[in-house]
């Protein structure tokens, strides 16, 4: 397997063929496995000693899976492991030591896509270059802090809106989360109450949702996206719908209650609903409808029930997505050219949360940075495995064994020692890391630079050390590093375009319950308008050209810019197209043939009654099968240890405070008719024997018993 990472050859001398995932692997991880069962899924892992670090993230649903299929957790400074899941971005240095085998679940810079005001932001940008007729799925908004420009410009825009003097607006952090720091203003008191100092997204609240058993809802649709550049989205076929607490009134206006606005009425989080005591959960994942969250089929096949079509919602959904994604392309394609990351190297999972209103059109809520993965019900644990794995599966982690192979299992079985942190930089797991995979790989590519390289790498400098390195190999990098442009056709573009071809298809076999949704049939033709024309755009020309049968020839040379154009006005306008019959026949038969067909698989309900699906629970790992190394196992250890001072310290703080509280009250007694104080009996002066003393304490006791031996005895 070669070593080259993003600036070398793309395509492998040898290639290794990528490891399967499997939720049923769960079944054989637990502690009550037979010992014939417990290798059928671990054994192929632990072989090429796959490895698995986590970045700011300790989901439980992550490591089980991994262990399963013998994965072995290093710590999170270890550059040689198969694959990084994080909760955060990784820095640029360590996106550009990414080799081809490593995969981590980030894009640089996606971070645009997942901040409210960025994503807003780069929604309404490109709806002011390509018409706001094709981006019109997110409502009027605008950010703090602005200026007074600003604020003039955005009183312009609404009053164009015509949102009258009794809209609602609803106020959310730029990067809050799970509901927290959301509250609600009115027209007219949005200028005198709005907190413009802080970074903030006001939107206008979309007062009029879709109703279901008189309940708000919006959904959750998960978004895989392998490649920005060109683009490759897919879209799980399964999601969630998430409903709020209290009934809807949309005739109201937006009632408080006894200490604010009831957010259970108004807002879906289901972090927020969660602590409600009139949360339903489910406790059955066979019954995919049960309590406040239900699967996205069968919130699907009960509008079904109701006479909606369906179809087109998901087609309309799909093309938010697809819109959405477009519009930061450019962006994060920027920056993985420059840091030259290899196309096989990221992929990240997206949580797009999608509101539906009274007339059945979808509208984008927020998209979220690495959605979350707890399984605190059966249903979470059944789809979010499944999500997971299918995933990882289309992340394709090849089964490699040469850097990785330098990690060692620290036995689980072997007693921790102590002293170990002290020899944290002894260990083999750490050794090796301070040679980070970019520079094995360009000294393996430059033969004859390989002993300087590794010297260098050696030398104690004078002044910053590891910035001479890291200079002399960004300057080796640039030598070897090579301008693709899809205008000029050279070999290395050949190459670069077969490795994408090639990715496109392998990764066709292993969708799993994935839909793609770009690029497919006509996608070029629907959304090359609003490619940004910087370059990225040749790329997504070049992949849907090799595409075998991306078209239909006998209408392409019929397609004009004003079908194209009308097929977006029809998607946005769901008011008045809201079934498939209404939509013009170029749109409804050609151009969106392919998308209505692939919403089929939306609706399909996953398992049967008489089924009992696998897994309704996330099991207990069996210490044998938590493979880790000793870097980590001390980490680990650490953190442990660093918990429990913490908690000893607060605790400790409460009772000082606490026994100085009362030792205060013991000493001060009781007051007199005439303000004298009465001292109180000796056998109640220490009621706190028990408690820990301070000096304090002690001379406010002492203080009191001098007292009372020197008062008058009747």
């Amino acid at each position: 397997m070669s070593h080259s990472n993003g600036n070398g050859n793309f395509n492998s001398t040898k290639k290794a063929s990528p490891m399967n995932f499997d939720p049923i692997a769960l079944r054989n991880i637990g502690r009550n496995v037979d010992k014939s069962e417990q290798c059928k899924y671990t054994s192929l892992g632990e072989n090429f000693n796959m490895c698995f670090k986590l970045i700011k993230s300790e989901s439980r649903l992550v490591k089980s899976v991994l262990f399963s299929h013998g994965f072995l957790q290093c710590s999170s400074k270890n550059q040689k492991c198969n694959l990084m899941w994080t909760n955060t971005h990784l820095s640029t240095l360590s996106m550009r030591q990414l080799n081809s085998w490593q995969r981590v679940n980030h894009f640089p810079r996606s971070w645009i896509l997942t901040r409210k005001d960025q994503l807003y932001e780069s929604i309404e940008r490109a709806s002011v270059l390509y018409g706001s007729d094709w981006f019109n799925f997110i409502p009027e908004f605008f950010c703090t802090p602005m200026g007074s420009a600003a604020r003039h410009s955005m009183g312009q825009k609404f009053q164009g809106a015509n949102l009258g003097s009794d809209a609602k607006f609803i106020v959310k952090p730029a990067d809050g989360s799970l509901g927290r720091g959301i509250y609600f203003l009115d027209n007219g008191n949005l200028n005198e109450t709005l907190e413009t100092d802080k970074k903030l997204v006001v939107s206008r609240y979309i007062d009029r949702p879709f109703l279901i058993n008189g309940l708000k809802w919006d959904l959750r649709v998960y978004v895989l996206v392998t490649s920005f550049y060109p683009l490759i989205a897919y879209i799980y076929s399964d999601g969630l719908a998430r409903f709020a607490v209290h009934k809807y009134d949309e005739k109201a206006e937006i009632d408080k209650v006894e200490g604010g606005v009831d957010m259970n009425k108004h807002l879906t989080n289901y972090s927020l609903n969660k602590m409600s005591a009139e949360f339903i959960r489910n406790t059955d994942c066979r019954e995919e409808n049960m309590g406040h969250k239900w699967t996205l089929s069968a919130l699907l096949r009960e509008l079904e029930k109701r006479g909606e079509d369906v179809g087109l919602l998901m087609v309309r959904i799909e093309d938010i997505v697809i819109k959405s994604l477009l519009s930061v392309q450019n962006s994060i394609a920027a920056m993985c050219r420059k840091l030259n990351v290899h196309p096989k190297c990221c992929f990240e999972l997206f949580g797009f949360d999608i509101l539906v209103d009274e007339h059945m059109k979808p509208w984008l809520l927020e998209i979220n940075l690495s959605p979350s993965l707890t399984c605190d019900t059966p249903l979470d644990s059944l789809l979010k495995t499944h999500l997971f794995c299918n995933s990882l599966n289309i992340a394709q982690i090849p089964l490699v064994s040469d850097l990785n192979m330098l990690n060692e299992c620290f036995s689980n079985s072997v007693a921790f020692d102590e002293n170990g942190c002290k020899d944290n930089k002894k260990d083999s797991d750490d050794q090796s890391s301070t040679t980070s995979a970019a520079t094995l790989s360009i000294s393996s590519t430059f033969s004859s630079n390989s002993e300087s390289i590794s010297s260098s790498n050696g030398l104690k400098r004078k002044g910053n050390g590891t910035a001479y390195f890291i200079g002399k190999m960004r300057k080796l990098e640039r030598i070897r590093k090579v301008n693709y442009s899809a205008e000029r056709i050279t070999p290395h573009y050949l190459e670069r375009l077969k490795c994408y071809f090639d990715k496109l298809k392998s990764e066709e076999q292993r969708m799993g319950h994935f839909n793609r949704i770009f690029p497919r049939k006509w996608t070029w033709h629907l959304y090359r308008a609003i490619l940004e024309d910087c370059g990225q755009e040749k790329w997504d020309e070049a992949l849907h050209n090799r595409m075998d049968g991306e078209c239909y020839p006998k209408y392409e040379d019929e397609l004009t810019l004003k079908d194209v154009d009308l097929v977006h006005e029809q998607l946005m306008d769901a008011k008045i197209f809201r079934r498939r019959e209404q939509l013009a026949p170029m749109a409804r038969d050609v151009l969106l043939a392919e998308a209505f067909a692939g919403t089929e698989r939306f609706r399909q309900r996953r398992y049967s009654g008489d089924v009992i699906p696998f897994p309704s629970s996330l099991p207990r790992v069996r210490q044998s099968a938590r493979r880790r190394t000793k870097s980590q196992m001390i980490a680990e250890e650490a953190k442990r240890i660093r918990t429990e001072q913490r908690l000893k310290a607060t605790e400790g703080k409460d009772d000082e405070g606490q026994s100085e509280a009362n030792g205060a009250e013991t000493a001060q007694g009781t007051t007199g008719a005439e303000g004298q104080t009465v001292a109180k009996p000796l056998s109640e002066v220490n009621l706190n024997v028990g408690q820990r003393r301070t000096p304090k304490m002690d001379e406010q006791q002492k203080q009191q018993q001098d007292t009372l031996l020197m008062a008058p005895h009747n």
